[in-house]
């Protein structure tokens, strides 16, 4: 359900990003790097679309900020309420991983597993575990969930994009972090001004 503003719309179309999420295989561990908040939430939004209309368990991991997902999705032209009520959109908040006991690695496989339990898979999943990666140590836990989910990914039966604007991304050592996250996603798309974006199968640099 797409906003009706003619040259948004067109926009939209002519992306090269949003061609690559309608035309690859769903089932795909993507890594979604931006520069600019409105590219990333347009590919985001455009993620969550595509599940919702095939009417598959939409899964959006928030930290605390629901009603800011939610309203994200409205300004793109989501209905919302309608696909909530279809039990179709969920926003569940993933922060308590980081403060797990058990280890980022443990307690991740525990949430999914609680996924898998509350909901009838397949899953498209929007998100990451950690919110401030600004850090070396956030940076690390991110990457051990990273590494958890696509270890497991056919066991957690989802399509998955992992969100990243790359000035989040603690500074140091960003070219390392990026280098590590391409290695474990099986698709990359980086969303910035049109003649740049770009979204393509990690295979090709095989």
């Amino acid at each position: 359900m797409i906003r009706k503003d003619k040259k948004m719309k067109n926009s939209r179309q002519e992306y090269q990003p949003l061609k690559f999420l309608d035309e690859t295989s769903a089932h795909k561990h993507f890594v979604l790097i931006y520069d600019e908040p409105e590219y990333g939430k347009m590919i985001e939004c455009k993620f969550v679309e595509n599940g919702l209309k095939k009417g598959i368990n939409c899964i959006y991991l928030t930290h605390g900020n629901a009603q800011s997902a939610e309203n994200q999705m409205k300004q793109y032209g989501i209905d919302v309420k309608h696909y909530k009520e279809k039990n179709l959109l969920h926003f569940v908040d993933i922060d308590i991983i980081k403060e797990s006991p058990e280890g980022i690695s443990t307690a991740f496989d525990n949430f999914m597993q609680k996924i898998m339990n509350n909901f009838d898979p397949p899953y498209y999943i929007l998100g990451r575990t950690i919110q401030d990666i600004s850090t070396k140590t956030g940076m690390e836990a991110e990457l051990e969930a990273e590494h958890t989910m696509h270890n497991n990914f056919k066991k957690y039966q989802c399509s998955c994009l992992c969100t990243y604007h790359i000035d989040e991304i603690e500074k140091n050592m960003r070219k390392k972090w990026v280098n590590h996250l391409l290695d474990h996603h099986h698709s990359v798309i980086y969303a910035t001004e049109p003649n740049k974006a770009i979204g393509f199968d990690l295979t090709l640099l095989d």
